[in-house]
């Protein structure tokens, strides 16, 4: 799976709140984990896209590497 420790655990914690107050204290529950989890996202997502770039620039690195070792 594609979860971290930290994914995890928010999903614990939230499973482990909801049924334990009333109806408005899990509706704020689950604003508040929602929000959590689009930082998480946000977080993820901008890990993803500098990844990707150092990945595409690492490629672009060895094949020039490669011609030079050809020629």
């Amino acid at each position: 799976m594609s979860l971290n420790e930290s994914d995890i655990e928010l999903i614990k914690e939230f499973s482990s709140n909801m049924g334990t107050t009333d109806i408005e204290g899990q509706i704020n529950n689950c604003h508040m984990y929602a929000k959590l989890l689009k930082s998480a996202l946000n977080e993820a997502e901008e890990e993803r896209n500098e990844k990707s770039r150092l990945y595409c620039s690492l490629s672009v690195m060895a094949a020039a590497a490669f011609s030079v070792i050809i020629i």
